[in-house]
């Protein structure tokens, strides 16, 4: 039985207007969210429910505070802690008054109450993002590795190498693929619509405007640069250390083999 207020109320309110990222860290998130900000009637947050901070977050115009929540404060982490939901309506709030239809990143690892109540909810816009696994378990490793999570300046690189672990990544994948495959088979069962997108979509922005008319947007992209900058440069030859030993495994993997 539902205690919180605003739980019921997003499962049932008919005039919700809300778009979801389900993601994972290194697939290209930062980038989507940047670009879906180019839309004037949209409003995309970073990560409302990362445990270690509240993502009311738009970097790429300095903006780290939305409806009476900031990304680092506190007392912003003890009322989401308190009331996760009370956080989604009062987003969905502040995005009404201001005509934009507000949406965030959710991962695997995020608050498991609101992404159930999502899933189930028809009326909030899926979205799938998702990138080779090879390429996001080396991203991820680097920027663990490095420190260096995003990049906005050209010369701040960090290079560095990694060393591949074959158990390790075998872990990642398993976990990786029962996150995408649980969301899609519960989305499938209830006959939802969603839209599945690559890594490389987000490069193109002619996808990127699917992308946005599907999260509901009725306008154009706003063309300008993006304040990202790529990271990691290269093949996996100059990423890994240990290249040479796991060139053969990474030739012949199989992404559906350890599924």
């Amino acid at each position: 039985m539902f205690t919180n207020p605003f739980r019921p109320k997003l499962i049932q309110c008919d005039d919700i207007e809300l778009f979801v990222i389900f993601g994972a860290m290194r697939s290209g998130s930062n980038l989507l969210q940047e670009k879906l900000n180019y839309f004037d009637d949209l409003i995309c947050l970073g990560e409302l429910y990362n445990p270690s901070f509240v993502g009311v977050d738009r970097p790429h115009i300095n903006k780290f505070s939305y409806a009476g929540y900031g990304r680092n404060d506190p007392e912003s982490r003890k009322s989401r802690q308190k009331d996760p939901f009370l956080l989604l309506q009062q987003v969905q709030d502040q995005a009404q008054k201001e005509g934009k239809i507000p949406g965030f990143r959710l991962f695997d690892g995020h608050n498991k109450d609101v992404r159930r109540v999502l899933l189930n909810n028809p009326r909030v816009r899926k979205i799938l993002l998702q990138r080779d696994l090879v390429d996001s378990f080396v991203s991820l490793a680097l920027a663990r590795e490095s420190g260096q999570w995003v990049k906005r300046d050209e010369k701040a690189n960090k290079v560095t190498q990694v060393h591949f672990d074959i158990d390790e990544f075998e872990q990642y994948v398993r976990k990786t693929q029962r996150y995408f495959g649980a969301l899609k088979q519960r989305l499938d069962e209830t006959q939802q619509q969603y839209k599945v997108i690559d890594y490389y979509d987000v490069l193109d922005d002619e996808k990127v405007e699917e992308i946005a008319k599907f999260a509901g947007s009725t306008v154009e992209m706003r063309k300008q640069p993006t304040t990202l900058r790529k990271q990691n440069k290269g093949g996996l030859e100059q990423k890994l250390s240990n290249f040479e030993q796991v060139k053969d495994y990474l030739h012949g993997f199989n992404q559906s083999a350890l599924g």
